[in-house]
């Protein structure tokens, strides 16, 4: 019997959020600093958390990411505030728009196969690796661009990404009956359409963004597109 689809994308997203929502995160960071916390690497990070919440788990690599990740998105707007005129807000709104591709794309993966958790795990996870682009737009924006980046690259960058986007089109005859064939139809079509939306927003504000960061920004959300 297929497996049924009964999360919307909404519920997926608030789930890939719940413990940054919640009051007790300083209570998930057992009683460390964040300075330590980010000290102690990701890996380690996660195996002393697990250890101390009685053996790994799904549930386990999952919080311990969210709290690794928030550390880091503390640690990464000390910086941002540094930073001159309106790159801050830049990479704040990049960061929010690649987060929001991210998981996104974990859904549609997730409606494309039929169902599995796998892929909520992936997106609340994922978390980390934002703040790690995060953390890379800022340190380009510390320091002049080490390579020069021209148009083109930037522009064959994005085309890619079209094509990869049309691939995934739920709107295509292949794509729906596939989504068709998991009743996934309705979290496919919400999960691409938020993809579409980030992307858009994230082209919006490339005509006036460094090549390099462009480049960056760009390959991180080719990245989660490529995993399908």
């Amino acid at each position: 019997m297929k497996k049924i689809l009964i999360a919307s994308l909404t519920a997926l997203v608030l789930l890939g959020q719940s413990v940054n929502a919640q009051d007790n995160l300083d209570e998930e960071k057992l009683g460390l600093s964040c300075n330590k916390i980010l000290g102690m690497k990701y890996q380690s990070w996660t195996k002393f958390y697990a250890e101390k919440k009685g053996g790994w788990s799904e549930v386990s690599e999952d919080i311990s990411s969210e709290v690794y990740a928030e550390c880091m998105k503390q640690r990464n707007d000390v910086a941002i505030a540094k930073l001159p005129g309106n790159i801050g807000q830049r990479i704040k709104a990049y960061r929010q728009h690649s987060r929001q591709y991210g998981i996104a794309s974990a859904y549609l993966q997730q409606a494309y196969a039929g169902g599995g958790t796998m892929y909520t795990h992936m997106a609340r996870r994922d978390a980390v690796s934002n703040e790690e682009l995060v953390t890379k737009l800022i340190r380009l924006h510390q320091s002049k661009p080490a390579r020069r980046v021209n148009n083109t690259q930037v522009q064959n960058k994005i085309s890619q990404l079209r094509v990869k986007l049309r691939q995934l089109d739920p709107a295509t005859p292949k794509n729906r009956a596939a989504l068709a064939e998991y009743s996934g139809t309705s979290q496919g079509q919400s999960s691409f359409a938020e993809m579409r939306q980030s992307f858009d927003k994230v082209l919006a504000m490339l005509p006036s963004e460094r090549g390099d960061v462009s480049l960056m920004v760009l390959g991180f959300l080719a990245e989660r597109s490529e995993k399908m």
